[in-house]
């Protein structure tokens, strides 16, 4: 059998260059890449690893075209790791500041608290006296409340005792013309008894004189008799 010639290998391999190098890019091993062309192609040929690199030596070039990418890459994902770092570390200062602030504000909401219980006994304090002060306001309304009606009650009963005084003032006023009718009657009769008792004096007292003059009469007749 006669052996392929050299050059034969090299330029059937170059004229698959971009498939091969298709291959190798997706990380396909020199076997599969191999066994890929012997099936696709009906490569005419074996090939060693050492032949296959050795005749597909432009896969160097992307291997180094890949490192260099490669390296482009990692130094660009470096200074993105810098600048990471960097905002990372003024983050780090910021939230330092931040803490910093925060334990000030939380040493004053502390003592904001504290004086806030504080604060609340004081009015838990006042509020338990004005309930007591509540309470006995409450009772004073009610014992008024009780002396109103009482004081109602009693108005109630007046009221009648004013209405039944009424009444019986309204009977009086229907007879008072009456009695002032007799009592002006029995005044001019009292009048009428003075003068005829003041006559029956005048009377009295002439009839004494009278008697008088007859007894110092009769005395006299007496005397001129004997």
């Amino acid at each position: 059998m006669a052996k392929t010639p050299y050059f034969n290998k090299r330029r059937w391999l170059e004229s698959r260059q971009d498939e091969i190098t298709e291959l190798y890019r997706t990380g396909k091993s020199w076997r599969e890449i191999v066994e890929h062309l012997k099936n696709s192609h009906a490569m005419p040929f074996p090939l060693t690893e050492p032949d296959f690199f050795k005749y597909c030596d432009f896969l160097l070039d992307e291997v180094g075209t890949s490192h260099f990418e490669e390296n482009i890459e990692l130094q660009r994902q470096l200074t993105d790791l810098k600048k990471q770092f960097s905002t990372i570390e003024e983050s780090k200062t910021s939230l330092q500041q931040e803490n910093e602030k925060l334990k000030e504000n939380n040493i004053k909401l502390t003592a904001r608290v504290k004086q806030f219980i504080e604060e609340s006994k004081e009015q838990d304090q006042f509020f338990e006296e004005l309930q007591a002060s509540n309470s006995e306001q409450a009772n004073k309304l009610i014992q008024q409340i009780n002396l109103n009606k009482q004081l109602e009650q009693s108005n109630t009963e007046l009221s009648l005792k004013n209405e039944q005084q009424a009444g019986k003032l309204e009977k009086i006023s229907k007879y008072m013309d009456t009695i002032q009718t007799e009592i002006d009657k029995f005044s001019k009769s009292e009048q009428a008894l003075k003068q005829d008792v003041l006559k029956a004096k005048n009377t009295n007292f002439w009839l004494k004189i009278l008697l008088v003059t007859v007894v110092v009469g009769m005395g006299l007749v007496f005397t001129i008799v004997n």
